[in-house]
């Protein structure tokens, strides 16, 4: 049986897609003790066509700098039917 304190849960950051950018919203819950995330993709939030080649590889340098791991991008649009 595994200890419920030994697993590590990401935050999805769906709540947030609306009134932060990914870096700020990340610097958010890293302030509040949390480094692992789900991260939505999202029009102001993380777009694909928002993060050009050079864009990619400074959010990667903060992520590492900060010790934060994203696990998953989800795609918001296909929950809608």
């Amino acid at each position: 049986m595994t200890d419920i304190n030994s697993k590590r849960f990401a935050v999805n950051t769906y709540s947030y897609t609306q009134t932060f950018e990914a870096k700020t919203c990340l610097k958010h819950l890293a302030e509040r003790g949390f480094d692992t995330f789900e991260l939505m993709m999202y029009p102001g939030h993380c777009w694909p066509a928002d993060l050009d080649a050079p864009a990619r590889r400074e959010f990667g340098r903060f992520l590492s700098s900060a010790g934060l791991k994203i696990v998953s991008l989800n795609m918001p649009n296909i929950d809608i039917c």
